[in-house]
């Protein structure tokens, strides 16, 4: 989930048209109105909270310090970062097709390998703990 939810964040900052340079991330589409500005185009930043979300939670959740309450809230909140960042993703690269650019590909992978592999996670991490408890 650390490693997914650091893709999400890094796809924003990268090109999200094909052959653009640094200047078409999702950053620069968000901040200087090119696209609209956040009103018109708010997908980069749920991405970015939610790849944020992602990296703080999991990793908290692999220090495992906690009772196991606090460490499930964790893995859920992760859960739904991902979740937060899948949406924009796939909504921002299904009508850009083969105009996409690598960032928002890499945003997207991340987002929805994050979902399945926090899913996963939640589940199994949760029934070890319960196990050696």
């Amino acid at each position: 989930m650390v490693v997914c939810g650091i893709l999400i964040a890094a796809g924003v900052f990268l090109p999200w048209v094909s052959g653009g340079d640094m200047d078409s991330s999702g950053w620069k589409e968000m901040t200087n109105g090119v696209m609209g500005g956040i009103d018109k185009n708010p997908e980069p930043l749920f991405m970015l909270i939610g790849g944020v979300l992602a990296i703080l939670c999991s990793a908290l959740v692999l220090m495992g310090r906690g009772n196991l309450r606090t460490l499930r809230v964790l893995e859920i909140v992760s859960l739904v970062g991902a979740t937060l960042a899948v949406g924009p993703a796939l909504c921002s690269v299904i009508p850009a097709g083969g105009d996409a650019g690598y960032g928002l590909f890499i945003s997207a992978a991340g987002a929805v390998i994050g979902v399945v592999v926090g899913a996963i996670a939640a589940t199994r991490i949760t029934k070890k703990k319960v196990e050696a408890e």
